[in-house]
């Protein structure tokens, strides 16, 4: 298994919002489109607030967009029911959100087995974390 295609077909974020003297729809991300494709690097960035862990949450099957279409590797993760869409991410898709959220008593090769190891898929776990921390070019840290 390699690295993942994603492709998200005009996915946005929209909030309902109640003000002072209105109510009304806020788009934390408004609708767009784009490809991210095996071995490239793609940065987001943009102020505070403007959306980008909005959107990075989306596209990692953690966020539904309000409208739109999230497709990795040929599968629309939302049209997914919640067991599916759980397995699906423990599978295919690792996110290391911003702070300091990793296991601290952990090594880094153990913190890519553990989902392994919740999907209950032991074997070889070690060679699998290791493949894939130098499929992401993270080998020896």
């Amino acid at each position: 298994m390699g690295l993942a295609y994603i492709d998200a077909k005009e996915v946005c974020k929209r909030y309902f919002r109640k003000g002072r003297n209105e109510a009304k729809y806020f788009d934390a991300v408004a609708p767009l489109s784009m490809a991210l494709k095996p071995g490239t690097l793609t940065v987001l960035m943009g102020r505070s607030g403007s959306g980008k862990s909005t959107l990075l949450n989306m596209l990692a099957g953690l966020l539904k967009p309000t409208e739109g279409c999230v497709i990795v590797d040929g599968v629309d993760m939302y049209q997914l029911n919640d067991d599916e869409l759980s397995s699906f991410r423990n599978e295919r898709i690792g996110v290391v959100p911003q702070g300091h959220t990793l296991l601290h008593s952990l090594s880094v090769v153990d913190n890519v087995k553990l989902p392994l190891s919740i999907g209950g898929r032991f074997d070889n776990a070690e060679e699998k974390a290791l493949r894939l921390l130098a499929e992401l070019g993270l080998a020896g840290i």
